[in-house]
């Protein structure tokens, strides 16, 4: 008999014992989360704009600490499509499509989607298909994961059609989490949205209007919808559990409405004629639409290289919004844009000092260290990150170019090493292993260091064959 516990509405759910973790461990999970995260970064369209990232990551923390997740490290991934997409890999994977934040109309329905994944995660949902698969006898874990990569690194069409030709229909029906695990996602889901202070509802009235969108609308359905299917069953229930929480005031998050606007600006089509539709939009008043117009103009300015334009227009909202930490930050993103880097490194130093340990002002305070030419005190700063940050491709591929200024050419080729393992390449990684090798003289420690890393980079290509 499988013992139960009461989740945050106080309903029963099952305890995950041994029987599940004899199909896959959580250690082999995670082993396969992370060849999988290697590969989807080799296939995938990924968005790395820092300022949308530091956002994602606080709501889905903000998410985690509030779940029944137990192990909260999580690795994002950031899909740059406008389609509705999100998905949960084992290890700790979470993925998003840019295009959740266009469809999105409050935080709320963006974190209730993320919190859905969430449960996912908690609950092992994907051990527990492998499982049922397996009783089938014709699936394995890399396999399903296999088939979740090709829809995530393409769009619906491509990704859907290369399915039916590959891994045949008893692949694609098992993307489809059963009824019972979508169901039980959703309660976990709102679970978390309350106790993260956040508005249950949002989960139901996310997907009904995805169903309501699609339904008669005779298009393709989302990549969402394919894998998580929407019945008016499931939004009546999502609906009728969301009542069984208290009815209260939830406080808007006007970071999330400003990223909205910031990913709205990159997808414009016509990007001259978005400029003059925000400027004739632009009103001289503080709601969060005005927010939104304003800085998706700028952002518009600075994709047309209309940098002055761009300075002038976002000093004018920090007068409208001087807190906003997010805003003090594309002031410098805006100098890096320009090249000035002098007034970016001035800019993202004094904001470094209130907040030294703001990953992704690491980031770009690091691009204007290194365009200002202060190689010493970025490398500094980098030596610390890559030993925070090791899973990190960014921080490699900063440190990479930190040592080629500097003149260490085999920092390079060793920074390069994971810079490339870490985003799927791990050919290409033990080529620079390679070049390295043959620039050492009398070092034996290194050299078997090297050696050593090109065996387990070797090993871990056989973790996940698509």
């Amino acid at each position: 008999m499988i013992a139960a516990r009461a989740d945050n509405a106080g309903n029963k759910l099952p305890l995950l014992g041994d029987r599940v973790s004899s199909i896959i461990s959580p250690e082999k999970e995670r082993e396969l989360g992370q060849a999988w995260l290697r590969a989807l970064r080799s296939n995938a369209p990924l968005m790395h704009d820092p300022l949308v990232m530091s956002y994602l990551q606080s709501l889905t923390y903000r998410l985690a600490s509030n779940s029944q997740l137990t192990d909260k490290h999580l690795r994002l991934v950031l899909i740059n499509s406008p389609a509705i997409n999100a998905f949960a890999v084992p290890g700790g994977i979470i993925g998003v499509n840019a295009g959740l934040f266009i469809h999105a109309n409050t935080e709320g329905e963006l974190a209730g989607v993320i919190a859905h994944e969430l449960a996912h995660l908690s609950q092992r949902h994907f051990a527990r298909t492998v499982e049922e698969a397996q009783k089938n006898q014709w699936l394995q874990g890399a396999a399903l994961l296999a088939s979740v990569l090709l829809i995530a690194a393409s769009d619906s069409e491509t990704g859907y059609a290369a399915l039916a030709t590959t891994q045949a229909a008893a692949v694609q029906s098992q993307l489809r989490f059963s009824r019972r695990n979508e169901r039980e996602a959703d309660r976990l889901a709102m679970g978390t949205m309350a106790e993260a202070d956040l508005d249950p509802r949002s989960v139901g009235n996310f997907f009904e209007k995805l169903q309501k969108a699609y339904q008669y609308s005779g298009e393709k359905p989302p990549e969402y919808l394919l894998t998580h299917p929407v019945t008016e069953s499931r939004v009546a229930d999502a609906k009728g559990r969301a009542a069984q929480y208290p009815s209260k005031y939830y406080r808007e998050n006007v970071d999330f409405y400003l990223i909205k606007a910031r990913i709205e600006a990159l997808y414009a089509t016509d990007t001259k004629e978005a400029i003059k539709h925000q400027q004739d939009q632009l009103e001289d008043n503080r709601t969060i639409q005005q927010l939104m117009t304003h800085y998706r103009l700028v952002n518009l300015l600075i994709a047309a290289q209309r940098y002055q334009e761009a300075e002038r227009q976002l000093n004018a909202l920090i007068k409208k919004a001087p807190n906003r930490f997010l805003l003090h930050l594309t002031q410098g993103q805006i100098k890096l844009a320009a090249k000035d880097y002098k007034s970016a490194v001035s800019i993202l130093k004094t904001l470094h000092a209130t907040q030294p340990d703001n990953f992704t002002l690491n980031l770009i305070y690091l691009q204007a260290l290194m365009g200002n030419k202060e190689t010493k005190t970025a490398l500094d700063l980098l030596e610390r990150l890559k030993i925070q940050h090791p899973e990190s491709p960014e921080v490699w591929k900063l440190l990479a170019q930190a040592y080629g200024k500097a003149g260490d050419i085999i920092g390079v080729h060793l920074a390069r090493t994971e810079q490339f393992y870490l985003n799927g390449k791990p050919d290409e990684a033990i080529e620079q292993l390679e070049f390295a090798l043959a620039l050492i003289d009398n070092d034996f420690p290194l050299v078997s260091k090297i050696e050593h890393r090109i065996l387990g980079i070797e090993k871990s290509k056989e973790e996940l064959r698509l």
